[in-house]
């Protein structure tokens, strides 16, 4: 069990509407993404805020250059934040080996952002390419 993310592309004349396109497309996913909630949260709140009415799972949302645009800010606005987490997970791993702890701590929350990242500027050659970009997830 889990979250599994998808990102697909999809040539303009097959697009239906903000959260459907037509079937007859060959499917083309060019990003997957496990468990990384916070791509998953903005697509939620994307998939609301465009009036997407069910629970958002095996749903598609289109993702468009200015949701991107807002996606890019919100993590920039985060950075701080995910430093901070950083060091004090640095500090926290010193302390534990100083007193022969062998807890491995872990990073996630700096994994996820690199990840998200990475996912948006693919996204944007995509969308460099003229084509269309519908995120889905699964869990």
């Amino acid at each position: 069990m889990g979250l599994d993310q998808y990102a697909y592309r999809v040539p303009k004349m097959y697009k239906i509407d903000a959260f459907h396109f037509s079937k007859e497309v060959p499917e083309d996913e060019f990003f997957y993404l496990r468990k990384n909630y916070l791509v998953d949260d903005f697509m939620q709140n994307l998939y609301v805020a465009k009036g997407g009415k069910e629970e958002f799972n095996c749903k598609y949302v289109e993702v468009t250059r200015e949701d991107l645009d807002a996606f890019l800010k919100l993590l920039e606005d985060r950075v701080s934040v995910i430093e901070q987490e950083r060091q004090r997970i640095k500090d926290m791993t010193s302390i534990y080996k100083k007193i022969g702890c062998k807890v491995q701590l872990t990073d996630t929350s700096y994994d996820d952002y690199k990840e998200a990242l990475d996912f948006i500027e693919i996204c944007y050659s995509v969308l460099n390419d003229d084509d269309l970009i519908y995120y889905s997830n699964w869990w």
